[in-house]
């Protein structure tokens, strides 16, 4: 109800005043708003003087004008289609002005005039299809009273099946209760003045409206709700561009260095440096570098539905390469270690193939544990809702979409609830926007 834009008016014209002056004081009026009204009410209902209303005339004008519609049953069809009376729309139109020329010097034609016609034609029907039902159950219309619950059950149901053409167009009926029929659509277009702008024709369920007769406040027409529009809010291209420039360059940096190592492999101090174990500190430093690409690459780059996808390669690449670095630095140190604290003087030689064959015990207990992690508790992207603001004139409510398992998004959220923040590493920030014109 918050973000009511239609409002639909049922009821008297003493009581429409009073809402529509209500609503102008409110400022439930102009190009954000559209008021419905029945058509039986006079073209200037507004004018006039009235105690109980706190608005001039003029001031409920403003609020009326080229803002509210009106709708109503047509007084006749002027299709060529031959109602249930025998006789087409224009043609009863006509006979019926014919009569009242000949009785009455003057008189005033009820829009309701048609409806009324077709509403006796209802009954009449009905009625008669009741009647043929009753027969064949020996028994007849003529026994019906308040009482007999048979005959009324029966009659309203041969309402609710009913459907015929009328003088007004075509005419069925729901639940042998409401009446729908053909619908003209007229617009307040000035004082006293209303414009027909569309017509409904319920037998072929069409809407025709005419664009080029209506006129809108605004130049356009309002719109019927608010606007929800999905940003999505992306790592900065200012920042993005130079950390991944940085990080190409400390991969090319690293692949040189593999490289002149490769070239100077028989030099004394390269080769008293194990080789070997330098290449993989700078393989492992490669792949640190590479999982800072896929980090950045977030829901703007790959899409919101393959972000788990560079999440899960970023963990991969920043778990193992951590591990094949660090853990030959460590590997090395420990070689060192081990040589000069041989207490027993005994004659060490720890090789490299060794070291190597440990750091690859090292990435085995990595791996299996990143596998179980897939297998038993998947990184999948969830929405957490971290708050509302205000941006400019729109209301902002920013959910944040976070990949990563349902035991991490659990702890990012109770981070978030008790820091006011998120963990920005695995993290793609979705703005909702909503355009309230």
């Amino acid at each position: 109800a918050k973000d009511v834009r239609i409002i639909i008016f049922f009821g008297s014209s003493d009581t429409a005043k009073k809402v529509m002056c209500s609503a102008y004081h409110h400022g439930y009026y102009g190009p954000k708003y559209v008021w419905w009204f029945q058509g039986w009410f006079n073209p200037a209902w507004w004018d006039g003087q009235d105690p109980n209303v706190n608005c001039t005339s003029q001031q409920l004008f403003q609020t009326i004008n080229n803002n509210t519609f009106y709708t109503k049953n047509p007084i006749y069809s002027t299709s060529n289609t031959v109602s249930v009376s025998g006789k087409t729309g224009t043609e009863y139109y006509q006979n019926l002005l014919k009569r009242l020329n000949q009785t009455y010097s003057s008189y005033r034609i009820s829009n309701s005039i048609g409806t009324i016609y077709d509403a006796i034609w209802s009954l009449a029907l009905g009625l008669n299809r009741t009647e043929q039902g009753l027969i064949r159950n020996k028994t007849s219309i003529s026994d019906f009273n308040y009482h007999n619950i048979h005959i009324r059950s029966r009659l309203v149901e041969e309402l609710s099946k009913l459907s015929f053409y009328g003088v007004t167009g075509y005419i069925s009926f729901i639940n042998g209760s409401s009446r729908l029929g053909d619908v003209i659509i007229w617009q307040q277009q000035g004082w006293g003045f209303r414009s027909n702008v569309a017509f409904y024709h319920i037998e072929h369920d069409q809407l025709h409206i005419e664009n080029s007769t209506l006129l809108w406040s605004g130049g356009k027409p309002p719109q019927d709700h608010l606007h929800v529009k999905i940003v999505i809010q992306t790592i900065a291209k200012e920042l993005f561009i130079p950390v991944c420039v940085v990080s190409c360059l400390g991969i090319v940096f690293s692949l040189s260095i593999m490289i002149y190592v490769a070239i100077k492999r028989n030099h004394r101090h390269i080769k008293m440096s194990s080789p070997k174990l330098n290449y993989c500190i700078l393989f492992g430093c490669i792949l640190c570098y590479s999982s800072i690409l896929f980090n950045g690459m977030d829901a703007g780059i790959v899409g919101y539905k393959n972000r788990k996808y560079t999440c899960i390669i970023e963990i991969w690449l920043l778990n193992l390469g951590f591990t094949i670095a660090f853990g030959s630095v460590m590997l090395k140190t420990w070689r060192i270690f081990k040589i000069f604290n041989n207490v027993a003087q005994l004659k060490l030689i720890i090789k490299d193939k060794h070291l190597i064959l440990r750091l690859g015990q090292l990435l085995t207990i990595d791996i299996i544990i990143l596998i179980l992690w897939i297998l038993i508790d998947p990184i999948t992207t969830s929405d957490v809702n971290i708050g509302s603001n205000i941006l400019m004139k729109a209301r902002v409510n920013p959910p944040t979409t976070l990949p990563g398992s349902k035991t991490e998004n659990k702890l990012t959220s109770i981070i978030q609830h008790a820091t006011g923040s998120a963990d920005l590493q695995l993290e793609v920030r979705k703005l909702r926007i909503v355009i309230a014109e």
